[in-house]
Parts: structure tokens; C-alpha cells; sequence
């Protein structure tokens, strides 16, 4: 192919066009769901009842997609994104129908850990898919339109909720979503076809039978602090006679170890030990959206209940960190090609950490709420620039024949790292409340918590390459046939 027509190769280029359209919708959809289920949340409960089962409403699509990930990203490597892509919006579709139809609070529940499986399929080919259909030097702009990708529905989506929830009920929050997901499907499928699998590669059952044990494991971590002696009651009089607390002790140990054993399995090689190269990406990657997310999910409560705020405020935190965090992903196009790989990572855990220091601050009811906003859309700005830097360069060390797995490891730690996060968070709250401290002592601990995991964050920062990250090739997406070939 000439220099000529390689040059003129774009993200809207017609060979790649429908494919860059297909995947932004692949994000947009879910993310709009994701953002509205916590709006209409409430209105379902009161339908279906079930107020015990809010919390595992979120939870149960975090640990369902901790097996989709996994599965996918060697069936990927193996089959190619198709076949995987195929499953993984099928089983969304499927959980969006019966979390729409659902007449119980527990058949909601079931939908929602469909949903998980399938997203966690989804959220790997997309990621796999810009390593192998995109030529290099377009990867950091294909990445940062997907980061992009999720401004609209963090302006519109718990806005377009509520007026949904309000005006045709909470279903079609779950429902309304069905023709984006064909739509989806029909742009990517031709484009996804033509990328094929590498055949050597060993199929998941391992790997599904760790994740499986792994989302146990999680479960029961997050799940024994909350335990009552209600709850032992409900496993039955020998278990109801033992005392709570080295009960609560024993499980959480037990899901704490099966995690860990479960994670050296799952992830890269030396990821649990930070190993240079691409099991410090991982593990950075997952300490980076611990940190984050173990911050953002409690702005809303830090400025409503704490500072006694509205809803609008959270919301403009929230809203500044989401717009900030694609700038982010946008500016590190244009310094990926100046600043150390390391450089970058680090200061975008900085800014992190700028943001989480703010969340602190803003805890004393003399600061105002307008610098707790700004600090949150500087920790957004971090989030763009490490979080695109890490991804950038886990798959450049993975190669083409390990984008799949690398992908599928990038995702894991995210929601390892989100659910981790919210969990902890929520444990120190619901503890904060029984004992009567109120929620900002609590908050303050988990943002104290939250700066420790950025400085082991930033530490690790130097296994990663020294070096500058640059396009290798300026070759036309490897998905596309060449023109010979048509």
C-alpha cells in the first residue's frame, strides 16, 4: 500500500467507519444504563420490594462481569472478537429483558448478573479489537474517543432516568436499551469478522472455573462485615449459635485468601508482585481505579449528607470528573510522543491524589462546595491521562497475540478495583452509622485510605518502560483486507 493511501487511513475512514461508530455505541449504551440503574433504583424497590437486595442490585453485575472478563479474553485470542462479541451483547440483551420484566427483586437480581456476564465480554473486545483493527498511531485517539464516549451519558443518563422513570416507569430503563444493542451489533459484525483468532490458543475452562471462585471470593469479602446475627440465623441454628464477630472474621479471611489465590491465577504473571512490565501496568491499573472510584462513588454522600448539599452539586462533582477525565484521554495524545511512559502514568496519579486530598477538604463544612468540584475535575483529568497511558501501554508489551488476554487483565483489574472500592467504602460507613460516628468520619478515613493506594501507586510507577511511547508503523488497520485482496 502506498504512504498515501496509508496516510489517509482515519478513524472515519470507510473501512474503518462503521466499526468506530459500532463500538461507541457498544459503550454508550451500557453506560447510560450503568449510570441510570441508581436513579431508578428506588422507584423498583417500591414496586417490587425487596429492600435488602438494593445493594447486591450493583454489586451482583460487578462480580458477574469479573467472570465475563476473564472468560473472554482468551476466546478472543483464540476465535477472534466475533464469536465473543456476539455472546457477550446476546447475554446483555438477555439481562436487560429479564431485569425489565422482572416481578421480583431476586428475578431483577438474576438479570442484573446476566447483564454482568455480558458486559464483562463486551468491555474486552472493545479494547481487543482497537489493538487488532487499528494501525498504531491511531490507538491512543481510538482509546480516548471511547473515554469520550461516556460524556453524554454522564450528563444525560441520570437526568434521562429520572424523566424516564417518571414519565414511563423504571422497566424501560432496562428495556429502552434492546434496539441500541442491535444497532451495535449490526455496525461492528462485518468489520469483526475479518479478524481472525490464533488457533494454539488454550481454551478458558480453567479460567472460568478461577473466575467463578474468584467472584466467590470477592463476595464473601464484601459481604461478612454486613452480617447480622439475623444472618447467621437464616444459615441455621448451629451457625446462629456461634458468637458474630469470629464468624464475620472467618469469612472475610476466607474470601480475602480466595481472592488473592484466585487473582495470581487470573492475572499476569507478577502482577500481585508488581513485576516490570506488563504486571506493573495491571497492577498499577488497578490500584488507580481502586483510588478513583473509592472516592467518586461517595461525593454524592459526602455532599449531600455530610456538607448538607443537593443533588446538583454531587452532580457538577461528578460531571466535572467525567468531562475532565476525557480531556485527560485527549491530552495524552498530544504528550504521549514527549513524556516518558512513566512520566505520564505518574502524573496522572498525582492529579489523582490532588482530587482526593480536595474530597478530604471538602469534608470541613467551612470549605466551600465549589472546591471540592474543581478538585474532583482535576482527580478527572488524572484519571484520563494514567488511565489511557496504562491501558496504551499494557497492550503495546502484550503484542497482537496477547491483546486479547491483556485486554481481558485490564478489565478484570478495573472491576476488581471499582468493586473493591465501593465495598470497603461501604463497609466503613455502614460500621460509621451502626456506631453512631456519622458518615464523615467515615469518608475521611476512606479518603486518608484512598491517598495510600496513589503513593503505592506512584511508587510502582518505575517498573513500567523508561522510555517515550511511539507509533511503531503507520500500516492500515489490520482487520481491513488490503486492496489486493478485495
Amino acid at each position: 500500500m502506498t504512504a498515501r493511501a496509508t496516510a489517509a487511513f482515519s478513524l472515519w475512514h470507510p473501512r474503518t467507519l462503521l466499526l468506530t461508530v459500532g463500538l461507541l455505541l457498544t459503550i454508550i449504551g451500557p453506560a447510560f444504563e450503568s449510570l441510570a440503574v441508581a436513579t431508578s433504583m428506588p422507584a423498583t424497590v417500591a414496586e417490587l420490594g425487596g429492600l435488602a437486595w438494593y445493594g447486591w442490585a450493583f454489586s451482583a453485575f460487578m462480580l458477574a462481569q469479573i467472570v465475563g472478563i476473564t472468560i473472554s479474553g482468551p476466546l478472543i485470542d483464540r476465535y477472534g472478537p466475533a464469536g465473543p462479541f456476539l455472546l457477550g451483547m446476546g447475554a446483555f440483551a438477555i439481562g436487560l429483558a429479564v431485569a425489565g420484566l422482572a416481578s421480583t427483586m431476586e428475578l431483577l437480581i438474576v438479570g442484573r448478573v446476566i447483564q454482568g456476564f455480558g458486559g464483562g465480554f463486551n468491555a474486552s473486545v472493545v479494547y481487543a479489537v482497537v489493538a487488532r483493527a487499528y494501525p498504531d498511531r491511531l490507538r491512543p485517539r481510538m482509546l480516548a474517543l471511547v473515554a469520550s464516549a461516556w460524556i453524554l451519558p454522564g450528563l444525560l443518563g441520570p437526568a434521562l432516568a429520572g424523566v424516564v422513570v417518571e414519565t414511563v416507569g423504571w422497566r424501560w430503563v432496562f428495556l429502552g436499551l434492546l434496539p441500541a444493542i442491535l444497532v451495535a451489533l449490526i455496525f461492528t459484525w462485518p468489520s469483526l469478522r475479518r479478524i481472525g483468532g490464533i488457533p494454539a490458543t488454550a481454551l478458558p475452562l480453567r479460567q472460568a472455573r478461577d473466575a467463578l471462585l474468584l467472584a466467590l471470593g470477592v463476595g464473601v469479602a464484601l459481604g461478612a462485615p454486613g452480617l447480622t446475627r439475623d444472618s447467621l440465623a437464616w444459615l441455621g441454628p448451629p451457625v446462629a449459635a456461634l458468637p458474630l464477630w469470629p464468624v464475620v472474621l472467618g469469612l472475610l479471611a476466607a474470601g480475602a485468601l480466595l481472592t488473592l489465590v484466585m487473582l495470581r491465577r487470573l492475572l499476569p504473571p507478577g502482577t500481585l508482585l508488581v513485576a516490570a512490565g506488563l504486571p506493573a501496568a495491571i497492577a498499577i491499573h488497578l490500584l488507580v481505579n481502586l483510588a478513583f472510584f473509592g472516592v467518586d462513588a461517595f461525593l454524592p454522600l459526602a455532599f449531600d449528607d455530610v456538607r448538607g448539599g443537593t443533588a446538583i452539586d454531587s452532580g457538577l462533582a461528578l460531571t466535572a470528573g467525567t468531562i475532565a477525565w476525557t480531556l485527560g484521554a485527549w491530552l495524552l495524545e498530544r504528550l504521549a510522543g514527549h513524556m516518558t511512559q512513566r512520566r505520564l502514568t505518574a502524573l496522572g496519579i498525582i492529579l489523582i491524589a490532588v482530587g482526593a486530598a480536595s474530597f478530604i477538604i471538602t469534608l470541613d463544612g467551612r470549605v466551600p462546595l465549589w472546591f471540592g468540584i474543581v478538585g474532583w475535575g482535576v482527580a478527572g483529568l488524572g484519571m484520563g491521562l494514567s488511565y489511557t497511558m496504562l491501558t496504551l501501554c499494557a497492550l503495546d508489551l502484550a503484542g497482537d497475540g496477547g491483546a486479547g488476554s491483556a485486554s481481558a487483565a485490564l478489565n478484570l483489574a478495573s472491576v476488581l478495583g471499582i468493586a473493591g472500592a465501593t465495598g470497603f467504602g461501604g463497609i466503613l460507613v455502614a460500621q460509621a452509622e451502626r456506631q453512631q460516628f456519622g458518615a464523615g468520619p467515615a469518608l475521611g478515613a476512606q479518603g486518608v485510605l484512598m491517598l495510600l493506594v496513589l503513593l503505592g501507586a506512584l511508587a510502582a510507577t518505575r517498573r513500567l518502560p523508561a522510555g517515550v511511547r511511539r507509533a511503531t508503523a503507520d500500516e492500515p488497520p489490520r482487520s481491513a483486507p488490503t486492496p489486493a485482496a478485495e
